[in-house]
């Protein structure tokens, strides 16, 4: 069943439209995007930390409905995902993951000391905030490690660790030399398609043509058999890694 939360998420990455173009485009502006989310869920709630104690008293609500606009999608985030059968226990607490865990932490909890403090400035209340900010902090971590212990632990008793870490950079190509690229070139070339025809027939652009090309894009099986079609070729033959006639002989096909 389609949720509203479904109907958010397709409108904003608008994946049957041409908003961010091609699926290759499309690729690279979902990573600016991510990129451009993850720097705002760092910097806006320490702008608010830091801002509280000069702004005074007046600042505190402006403050926290941006710090509360700032939150909310990243619970719809961690929501959708979620229900997306996606596990969002740690594995693992690696340095890059504690370094991350107090950035995003420590200045709300830094806010909420700063809001008491200016809020009541001959109160106490802070410095309890304070202690419970911290308290609360730790029980959290507490938590999420027993979780990841135990999702580790699923995943040893199912014989696996999971979904792979994915590759950082750009997309290569099965092959890792750029031999399916050099495959697709080849075959452009011997019907006399130039890389813009190409382009035109599969509805990308030129640009994704030339990554696909040098290896620098794997394509989607969608447009891997469009590009194919377009090639009078198949699938399997540009970007079989391992084509018939190369490597270990098939197995001989059934009478």
């Amino acid at each position: 069943m389609t949720t509203i939360l479904d109907r958010v998420v397709r409108w904003c990455l608008d994946p049957d439209g041409d908003l961010y173009g091609d699926e290759r485009e499309r690729f690279r502006w979902y990573e600016g995007m991510t990129t451009a989310a993850s720097l705002q869920a760092l910097l806006l709630p320490w702008a608010a930390a830091v801002m509280v104690l000069p702004l005074g008293k007046a600042s505190v609500l402006p403050l926290a409905v941006m710090l509360a606009a700032a939150w909310a999608p990243q619970m719809l985030a961690t929501l959708y995902v979620g229900r997306r059968q996606v596990d969002t226990t740690p594995r693992t607490w690696s340095a890059k993951r504690i370094l991350l865990f107090v950035l995003n932490v420590v200045p709300y909890a830094l806010f909420v000391v700063g809001a008491l403090y200016v809020s009541r400035p001959g109160d106490s209340s802070w410095q309890g905030a304070a202690f419970g900010s911290a308290f609360g902090a730790l029980l959290g971590v507490a938590a999420t490690v027993v979780k990841g212990r135990r999702r580790a632990r699923r995943e040893a008793l199912a014989g696996g660790r999971g979904l792979m870490t994915p590759p950082s950079g750009p997309v290569r190509s099965p092959d890792g030399d750029g031999a399916a690229g050099t495959r697709v070139r080849a075959a452009r070339k011997e019907i006399g398609l130039t890389q813009q025809g190409l382009a035109a027939a599969v509805q990308v652009s030129r640009q994704t043509i030339i990554a696909m090309e040098t290896g620098d894009y794997a394509p989607s099986v969608y447009l891997a058999i469009k590009v194919a079609k377009a090639l009078r070729s198949s699938v399997e033959a540009l970007w079989d890694p391992e084509p018939p006639g190369e490597g270990l002989p098939r197995a001989a096909a059934a009478p």
